[in-house]
Order: C-alpha cells, then sequence, then structure tokens
C-alpha cells in the first residue's frame, strides 16, 4: 500500500494527541530501503481494520494517491492497482504499483508489488495490536526503487510518504470513531 507525500500537507491537520503521532524510522543500504513506522489511536480493532482495508477510498483521504482500485478479491487476498504521486524537494514522480495483499484479519495485512514497473522489490506489512483501549497500528516497507535515485534520496522520499501516510490514516480512524457502531451479529 504505497501512499507518497506532500509533508507540508501535515502542517494543516488536526494535531496530534502527545503519544498519537506517527513516528517513522528509515535505513537504505545499496539501494535497498527500510522503513518502520507505527502510531497508537483510540479505536476498536474493527475500524482499524475497516479504514487500513478501505483500498477502493484511499484517494478521498490520502491526498497523494490518485487512484485505488480493487482489481480482484478473494476470502483472504485482495490485488489492488494504484498509481501515486511521490515528491521530493523540486522532483514530482507518478508511481503504479499492482499490489498482491494477504489480510490475516483483523490483525495483519502483507503486502507486494506484482508488477515490479517502478521498484524492483516493494513489499511490507501493516500489523495491529491491542494496546490497552488503544490500537497500535505498525507499518514496515522494504523497497528498492528502478528510478536510479540516490539511496538518501529515495529514503527521505519514502520516509516522508510515510509519515504522511501514516498521520492520514490515523487521522481517518479518529474521523470514523463516532459513527462506528460494534457489530450485534453473533
Amino acid at each position: 500500500m504505497l501512499r507518497f507525500f506532500a509533508c507540508a500537507m501535515l502542517a494543516l491537520t488536526e494535531p496530534a494527541a502527545p503519544g498519537d503521532a506517527p513516528r517513522v524510522r528509515s535505513s537504505a543500504n545499496s539501494g535497498m530501503l527500510h522503513l518502520r513506522g507505527s502510531f497508537q489511536v483510540e479505536a476498536p480493532t474493527e475500524l482499524v481494520w475497516e479504514v487500513l482495508t478501505d483500498y477502493g477510498h484511499l484517494p478521498d483521504f490520502i491526498q497523494s494517491v490518485r487512484r485505488s482500485i480493487v482489481r480482484e478479491r478473494t476470502p483472504d487476498s485482495v490485488v489492488v492497482e494504484q498509481e501515486a504521486t511521490a515528491h521530493a524537494l523540486f522532483l514530482t514522480k507518478t508511481i503504479h504499483l499492482l499490489l498482491r495483499i494477504e489480510e490475516r484479519r483483523p490483525h495483519a495485512i502483507f503486502f507486494q508489488d506484482v508488477r515490479h514497473r517502478d521498484f524492483e522489490v516493494y513489499r511490507g506489512e501493516w500489523r495491529v495490536r491491542e494496546a490497552g483501549r488503544r490500537q497500535e497500528v505498525s507499518y514496515e516497507l522494504r523497497a528498492k526503487p528502478r528510478m536510479g535515485l540516490p539511496d538518501s534520496f529515495a529514503n527521505r522520499a519514502l520516509q516522508a510518504n510515510a509519515v504522511e501516510l501514516l498521520e492520514k490514516l490515523r487521522l481517518e480512524i479518529r474521523r470514523r470513531v463516532p459513527s462506528h457502531a460494534p457489530s450485534t451479529a453473533r
């Protein structure tokens, strides 16, 4: 699930409560980039899962995602075609992905680009775990761009993207909390 960024947009969003703001760490080695990020939010697990798997509506709340179309769905996997815009410094690039996603409801999502158009490697995961009354959402991505960009540039771009992605997801989860009604079906 690639979401590229416009970090300036973060200044326009609702501020995070202490401890809620996304945290992202990154490293690069021989063109392979590794990102890890997380945030916490007070919301039911089902709601967090609902937002993370709302693939067809990601462009509605993540501005850098131009298109996100579900191409195929089975009970535990999804194929999603995505187009996003990446910005870093003065450069802009459109990124194309065809993600094969494996869902392990309600705690893990594994994804991998199977098209390999813009990345030699693009795979990662989302995890949701209860932390008291809160949910901790973690994200991990390993990517090797085909763009031929220096590691430091690609690393900065992906790290900024991850910060925006996590913050927009956190805000969308919080936005949906009041309207989320727990399921009464058993």
